[in-house]
């Protein structure tokens, strides 16, 4: 990056380097690595829109087109509904994702959170506490992914 460039150094850096990156910019913000997670997570979920509307069968739009229906309409009735199975199976991928990113994030800068819990327990060679925090990072990350897996099945109809 220039210097006349604006913005930081690492918008675009895959995601095992975002841990490093937040560990050497944590004194930049305070939870920099909830923003970073959340980037990383906006990301994959924007793909899975792109990849969902542009799935929208031709022939629903043409019978939208043939209706007259407006453009806001066309979005809401035929578009969202179309992609909404796909938009949800991005929001599991990338809600995992985030997760991930956090756990992995709060063990580097430490401070709060389950990952630095689990790190300080590890460093303090609490094994059993390890393992009940690392038991209690899966359950919640099955958790998410479950009730997003049910909100996926409720937009889902048979054809």
């Amino acid at each position: 990056m220039t210097s006349s460039q604006s913005g930081p150094a690492c918008d675009n850096t895959p995601l095992a380097v975002s841990p490093a990156w937040i560990a050497a910019n944590r004194e930049v913000k305070g939870r920099q690595h909830v923003t970073r997670a959340w980037w990383i997570g906006a990301a994959n979920m924007g793909g899975s829109v792109a990849f969902g509307v542009s799935a929208v069968r031709k022939e629903w739009l043409n019978v939208a087109r043939t209706l007259e229906v407006g453009p806001i309409r066309r979005a809401f009735t035929v578009i969202l509904p179309a992609a909404a199975p796909t938009i949800l199976t991005g929001m599991r991928i990338s809600i995992g994702i985030a997760w991930l990113v956090i756990v992995a994030a709060e063990m580097l800068v430490g401070g709060t959170g389950i990952g630095y819990f689990v790190w300080n327990e590890w460093n303090n060679l609490s094994i059993v506490n390890v393992i009940n925090a690392i038991l209690l990072i899966g359950l919640v990350g099955m958790v998410l992914d479950q009730i997003l897996a049910y909100c996926a099945q409720l937009v889902t109809f048979p054809e």
